[in-house]
């Protein structure tokens, strides 16, 4: 297979970052055991078999594929009945089994021999390369083999997206240091290259955070990286635009958000608002300018500092128009998305986004005491999507934060005539009325 073009690698990640989630189904029966790890590692032992173990999760587009293309396979699951065990875990009802193998993403297929396990590979595989796989196993060849052969000839390859792919399948088979070598060098020769601009800071930088958690000398180089990067940003009163984006998500990705808030509390004015260009002495780019404020307000409501975030946000109506054209931006990239049930997850995906992010403004902006404006983003909400889902995220947020709105009760009686569950929210609604009048 030719190596990704980058053009190509940009755009299949741009539709990644949409961030896929939908439900998968367990196939019943055959090809897989009914029985426990346990036994089934026995019968493995006693039957001179492989045991195969499917980790998977309910709400894993991949292992749904995987159970509609691979594990219906008629050829599959006649080399499954002849050469082995077979089991699929879910990893949420057995996490203490996941973590005992280190599962980190889903799918990973395991395959003991002897009670040991002999190899595995990560990610969705279609029929084919499932057997070529198990092929490999009868002749005693590991996917980590050929892994570590790639490596050696990647090396001093300048090809980004396959150095990328590299990286992220020798973390996920546990080849710690040879994805540490090639996450070390993809860090600095993806800065200027435009199609990996949104990469470096999500799927990359969640995959370095995730090795180092798993290999100390990976924390000890990224944490060398994190400090460089917050000596930048500290520097000056406006960072460069490339700075903060990396700083701020080394921040999110590396458990570190107290960060973001300690820097916004160094500069802000008595009133909770950020003047950036007047600190700097110089214009600001206003795109940068929102981007900072965008991060702080989000920290800011992570801490429940309701007041503090929309006392930061001068415009909150500009806020939410940006948050809706957001929204529509996202769903009009699906259009090139040919596969309609990942097309129908990533609305999905997005509509929760969108409906979070406009309830917890609106509750931020009851908390405090301006009606008018929730009552304005509560209007953008509900012209994007009129549901139950969106009156109950609004009224939720409000009663989370002890506030009412004289809206809630119509919202909670439109959503019930819709059919949705709402007695509980009517209750507490209910409480909080009887408690503001009393």
């Amino acid at each position: 297979m030719a190596p990704p073009t980058l053009r190509s690698y940009a755009m299949l990640c741009t539709l990644l970052t949409l961030v896929l989630v939908s439900s998968a189904a367990r196939i019943p029966g055959e090809p897989f055991s009914e029985l426990g790890f346990e036994p089934a590692l026995a019968k493995a032992k006693s039957e001179k078999k492989l045991l195969v173990i499917d980790f998977t999760a309910s709400w894993c587009p991949p292992c749904k594929r995987m159970d509609k293309d691979t594990w219906a396979a008629a050829e599959v699951r006649a080399w499954l009945g002849a050469h082995a065990i077979a089991l699929q875990i879910d990893v949420d009802e057995e996490d203490e089994l996941a973590r005992r193998f280190k599962v980190q993403a889903m799918p990973t297929v395991v395959a003991l021999r002897d009670g040991q396990e002999f190899d595995r590979f990560v990610g969705y595989r279609d029929a084919p390369r499932f057997l070529a796989w198990a092929k490999d196993l009868g002749a005693g060849r590991r996917a980590s083999d050929e892994l570590l052969a790639r490596s050696k000839t990647l090396r001093e390859s300048q090809n980004m997206p396959a150095r990328h792919e590299l990286a992220r399948e020798l973390r996920r088979a546990g080849l710690h240091d040879e994805a540490l070598f090639h996450y070390l060098w993809l860090w600095p020769a993806t800065r200027a290259e435009p199609a990996f601009r949104g990469v470096r800071v999500s799927f990359m930088l969640r995959d370095m955070a995730e090795l180092a958690e798993a290999h100390a000398p990976a924390k000890k180089a990224f944490e060398q990286i994190f400090a460089e990067l917050q000596a930048k940003v500290d520097a000056t009163p406006l960072p460069a635009e490339l700075d903060w984006m990396e700083w701020s998500a080394f921040c999110h990705y590396f458990d570190a958000r107290a960060r973001v808030l300690a820097w916004y509390e160094a500069r802000r004015d008595e009133e909770g608002r950020l003047s950036l260009a007047e600190q700097a002495g110089a214009p600001a780019d206003p795109i940068l300018v929102d981007h900072i404020v965008d991060e702080i307000f989000d920290a800011l409501m992570q801490e429940d500092r309701h007041q503090d975030a929309v006392r930061l946000v001068p415009d909150v109506g500009r806020r939410a128009e940006r948050l809706v054209e957001a929204y529509q931006q996202r769903t009009a990239a699906l259009a090139a998305v040919e596969d309609e049930e990942a097309r129908k997850s990533v609305e999905s995906d997005a509509r929760r986004a969108l409906t979070d992010n406009l309830s917890k403004l609106y509750g931020a902006l009851l908390a405090d005491a301006r009606g008018q404006e929730a009552a304005a983003v509560a209007g953008s909400l509900l012209a994007t999507f009129d549901t139950p889902e969106s009156r109950i995220a609004l009224v939720r947020q409000g009663v989370a934060l002890s506030k009412t709105d004289p809206l809630f009760t119509l919202w909670l009686y439109e959503a019930a005539a819709a059919g949705a569950e709402v007695s509980t929210l009517q209750k507490r609604v209910a409480k909080l009325e009887q408690a503001a009048g009393g």
